[in-house]
This record gives structure tokens, sequence and C-alpha cells, in this order.
């Protein structure tokens, strides 16, 4: 059962990496077609979705507290790394064909055109046909000079705080034995800290240059270059890190 529950975590955990660059490629698709208002509803739907699966693994993990089983939080972040890992890696590989999906499908959503040839089927319109309209870049090759470090580190650090909070959280209650109550509510400051980083710090820098409408393979190698180091080396580091202090302190 605890392998099984292992398991989940990482599986939504993982839901939640692939919707976080869901809403990331809904973004650059809305400014490639400047329709930012329709563009905006779909990434909070995505944003929607994604709490789901956010809110969903948090109480799987508190199974482990309940079973005395502190090993658990710690094999299910490490797993839930790997699974985020590779979901990032193929979203990379296939981020032409996620933003054009994504660009296709606000463009029907503008059009509201029944009798649309790409209405009903976005996806497989958007691997299957081309549109002038559509100024990224086709390249998967990642260069140095398409990265923007600016957005790379902001988005690393700042997708670190979001998507380690919850183990960090678990992870610290086992230090501090009898003052869960006060640790759990710690939760809500590590959020808030990202979401004032990431509203006035990242998001007004991303939005500069979604306006230009230039360097959006930059952008969007960036943003999700940030997200891979965040969840391929800054979390894997802290969580052994804290895994190292716990055997250290239990014995």
């Amino acid at each position: 059962m605890l392998i099984a529950l292992t398991v989940l975590v990482g599986v939504l955990f993982g839901a939640y990496a692939f919707l976080e660059i869901c809403a990331v490629h809904a973004r650059i698709a809305a400014s490639l077609t400047g329709l930012n208002a329709i563009g905006a509803s779909i990434e909070k739907m995505t944003h929607t979705v994604k709490r789901i699966a956010v809110f969903s693994y948090p109480p799987i993990i508190g199974v482990f507290h309940v079973l005395n089983e502190p090993e658990y939080i710690f094999y299910s972040a490490y797993f839930s790394l790997v699974l985020s890992i590779i979901v990032i890696v193929l979203s990379f590989l296939f981020r032409i064909n996620a933003i054009k999906t994504f660009f296709v499908l606000i463009r029907m959503v503008s059009q509201n055109n029944s009798k649309s040839a790409e209405n009903g089927r976005p996806i497989l319109y958007a691997l299957t046909h081309n549109n002038v309209y559509f100024r990224l870049s086709r390249s998967s090759k990642l260069l140095l000079k398409r990265l923007d470090t600016k957005i790379l580190w902001f988005s690393a650090t700042i997708y670190s705080v979001y998507g380690g909070s919850i183990f960090f959280i678990n992870i610290f209650v086992l230090f501090f034995s009898g003052y869960e109550a006060i640790v759990f509510q710690a939760l809500g400051l590590i959020n808030g800290v990202g979401t004032l980083t990431m509203a006035f710090i990242l998001d007004p820098i991303i939005s500069r240059k979604l306006e230009t409408g230039r360097r959006m393979n930059t952008l969007s190698n960036s943003v999700l270059m940030g997200i891979l180091v965040a969840f391929g080396f800054f979390l894997p580091v802290c969580f052994i890190g804290l895994h190292l202090l716990y055997l250290i302190a239990a014995n």
C-alpha cells in the first residue's frame, strides 16, 4: 500500500508539473495570436485544473505521518521529481506543437465558428497544419544564446518554492515534532513569498516580452529550462540534504 501511495503522489505531482507548463504554453500562444484576454481565460482554466492535482496529494503524504513512515515522505518526493523531470523534458521537446495547439485553440474560441476546419480537433489540426501567423521557431535545439538568464534563474527560484513547498512543510514537521500545527500553518507564508516574487518580478518581465512579440523562442526556452533547473537540481539538492539531516538526527 505504501508503494502504491508513493506512486500516486508522484503521478499527481507530475500532473501538476504538466499543467504548470501548459499554462506557460497558453500564455505564449495568446501573445502570438494577439488575443491575450482569451488566452488569459484558458491560462486560468489550466491553473484551476492544476490546483486539483496540487490539493490531491498532500492528504496522501499525511497518511505517511499517520502510519509513522517518514521515509516514504522522502521516497514520494524523489519519485515525484523523477516523473516531473520526464514531463518537463518531453514538454521541451514537443513545446512547438504544444504552443501551436494552444494557438489554434485560442483562435477557435475567438472565432466561435462550428464550421471551422479547426473546430473540435485542435490538437490534430495543430500537429498536421502550418499557419502563416505562427511565428515561433521550429528549431528544437537548445542554444545558450537563446536563453535569457534572468528569466531562467527567477523561474528556477519561484518554481522551486511552489513545487517544493508542500514537501518542505511535511519534512520540517519531522524536525519539529510537537509543533505540527505551527509548521503546517507556515505553508501559506512560503507560497505567499513565491506569489509575491512571481507577481512583482517575474510576471512583469515575461509580460513585457510577450507584449513586444519578439524572441518568443528565447522566452519559451528560458521558462522551461528554469522549471527544469528547479525540479532537476534545486529541489533534489534540498530534499537530499534534508534527508541526510533527518537520518543524522534520527540516529
